[in-house]
């Protein structure tokens, strides 16, 4: 290196799948109001944190949760999926979402999740 050495930190990329830093707390919140009894607001929060970080996994797998919880599997599944295809999931979660999938009768989102989960097994050997 030309007898130059790079000094200071190096910077840590951020996942595009990652809250940022400032809607961490947002999202924090949301889980609280949540726990708190007050999904509707947490749902509100969480849109809005959608709004300004639309690929951050985080507050689509807080929506399914929430509408897993009131027996809307559908739109869980839907959340659970977004939440999913941003992060890139692992076999595991991939086989989950195939198995709700399955008990849902949604045959073909559950074979589209079965492969998913091959092609992720695959390339994390």
């Amino acid at each position: 290196m030309n007898g130059y050495q790079r000094k200071g930190r190096v910077k840590k990329r951020r996942r595009k799948s990652d809250l940022p830093k400032l809607l961490t707390g947002a999202n924090g919140r949301a889980i609280l109001l949540r726990a708190q009894g007050k999904t509707d607001e947490a749902v509100l929060l969480l849109y809005d944190i959608i709004s300004k970080a639309p690929k951050a996994a985080a507050p689509y797998q807080s929506l399914g949760n929430i509408h897993e919880d009131q027996g809307n599997l559908q739109q869980a599944l839907k959340f659970y999926m977004v939440a999913a295809n941003l992060r890139g999931s692992h076999a595991t979660e991939w086989m989950e979402l195939a198995n709700m999938c399955i008990q849902m009768k949604e045959e073909k989102l559950a074979f589209d999740c079965f492969s998913k989960a091959l092609k992720t097994a695959k390339t994390n050997q």
